[in-house]
């Protein structure tokens, strides 16, 4: 099940997945159990996947792959109130974990991350003596502390070497928002009945922060885009329906009126397409660096 879902082999593979996930989006409206269920069947199948890997390079892609899929769960875990079974901050957790974890496997890792963390452990320091505030120092501290295992992992690792393999790691952040994304449409209330102002509306955003919402339907919407252009089909129905679910991103991220999200989607879209056409180079690599650029812009602009 954890291979297909991590490297589909056809269309119909695809599809499966995508209904899947469209499904799970309805039976949370029924109850978080099938949210919970499901998010151990695949964190556990995947450490087991990650462990059977027969190269160092095949677990190096799938430890990435299971990053992308099970840390964007942390939004619907939220909105279906998911805690403590799926945690708060679950996202940071697992980051630092599956990193960890990676660079345990790693030869060439950038020694620029380290430093980076090195940086930050006097202020995490004086911080604890002022504070003694555990939630307070996951919260400020451990995003920068992924930031610097990031780099230094990702840094020195070079796995995706072709189209397919980075998109088909994209398409996995796609299944998780999308579930998201299901759950808040169908949680949304009749549109008479919503008050709708100038300000942040948790109504439409599942009763969730409109904010972390908002740029989580805006990063769905870059990537969808960015699939449906790179002629990558992600619901293998075709790019017509690829494209729809895009719109679906922006429609439900501008109801939340929580605006940076989406405006860091469109901004991401934007960047895209003007570095795209307007560099004279081409090829594989010089396409993951602009896409690299891409993200960075989008996460510390919009984030």
């Amino acid at each position: 099940m954890i291979a297909q879902l991590f490297y589909p082999k056809s269309k119909t593979q695809l599809r499966i997945w995508f209904l899947f996930h469209l499904g799970i989006g309805f039976l949370a409206l029924i109850s978080n159990l099938f949210i919970i269920i499901w998010f151990y069947i695949i964190l556990i199948q995947g450490i087991r996947f990650v462990k059977s890997a027969k190269t160092v390079d095949s677990r190096h892609l799938s430890i990435i792959n299971l990053l992308l899929y099970v840390v964007p769960f942390e939004i619907i875990g939220r909105m279906v109130k998911c805690s403590p079974y799926i945690p708060y901050e679950l996202g940071k957790y697992l980051t630092f974990m599956l990193l960890l974890w990676g660079l345990s496997y790693s030869r060439n890792s950038k020694k620029i991350g380290y430093v980076l963390i090195a940086i930050l452990i006097p202020g995490i320091i004086l911080g604890w003596q002022k504070s003694a505030n555990y939630q307070g120092i996951i919260f400020n501290a451990m995003g920068l502390v992924n930031l610097g295992l990031g780099i230094a992992y990702f840094g020195g690792l070079f796995l995706y070497k072709s189209k397919f393999e980075l998109d088909n790691g994209l398409r996995l952040v796609t299944y998780s928002l999308f579930t998201a994304l299901i759950y808040t449409f169908l949680k949304t209330p009749d549109y008479a009945e919503v008050d709708f102002n100038l300000g942040a509306n948790f109504e439409t955003s599942g009763g969730f922060g409109s904010n972390q919402v908002s740029t989580a339907f805006g990063l769905g919407l870059f990537l969808c885009f960015y699939l449906w252009q790179k002629s990558y089909s992600f619901t293998g129905f075709g790019q017509n329906l690829d494209l729809a679910v895009a719109g679906f991103f922006l429609f439900q991220g501008l109801l939340t009126f929580s605006r940076g999200g989406v405006v860091g989607g469109a901004f991401a879209i934007l960047l895209y397409l003007v570095l795209s056409y307007a560099s004279p180079q081409s090829g594989k690599q010089n396409r993951l660096k602009k896409l690299n650029l891409y993200f960075l812009v989008y996460q510390y602009c919009f984030y």
